[in-house]
């Protein structure tokens, strides 16, 4: 699984109406986390969007936080740890007016990360977005390639990098995916 125009993969978990904090955490301890990765994995949560009851988006990550603690410590199972930096898996939230909608991130860090760059320049495209402007263009290699705005070269790399190149971006998933 991997993708040279995509930024990030998520798995769709499922949507909750969400009218108080109540109904985001019970509407994400529907979800059966025990099936979705065991109790030794780390996790980490983003939490974007907010509404007349969730008006913080960190209070909004730690209701999503406790629910899933508390679908394994009910099941007397230890408790998953959080790890903001490293997780093991990621879960991302979307609140959009009184809806929430709950996926799983399988791509790790960003897919734009190719792995050919370690410092950016100072207004640098991402590479999905170079890719998809070369794959758009309709660009055949052994053609001639002209990039007129050429500042650190991210669409003639991009034109260049063969499409099977390795899934850079992509790190190993728990779940074996």
């Amino acid at each position: 699984m991997w993708s040279r125009l995509a930024s990030r993969i998520m798995l769709p978990l499922g949507e909750c109406k969400v009218y108080s904090d109540l109904d985001l955490y019970l509407g994400v301890q529907a979800i059966n986390w025990t099936e979705m990765f065991n109790p030794g994995a780390t996790f980490a949560v983003h939490f974007s969007g907010l509404n007349d009851t969730i008006r913080n988006s960190q209070y909004g990550a730690m209701k999503v936080k406790d629910a899933i603690v508390d679908a394994f410590t009910r099941k007397n199972l230890p408790r998953p740890n959080v790890d903001r930096d490293a997780p093991d898996i990621r879960v991302n939230v979307w609140l959009h007016k009184e809806t929430a909608n709950i996926a799983l991130d399988l791509s790790g860090d960003g897919l734009h990360l190719r792995g050919y760059r370690d410092r950016a320049g100072i207004a640098p495209i991402k590479e999905t977005l170079a890719a998809a402007i070369v794959m758009r263009s309709g660009w055949q290699p052994g053609t001639p390639l002209l990039d007129p705005m050429c500042g650190s070269g991210t669409l003639l790399i991009e034109a260049a990098m063969p499409g099977d190149r390795p899934r850079t971006g992509l790190a190993p998933w728990p779940l074996g995916l």
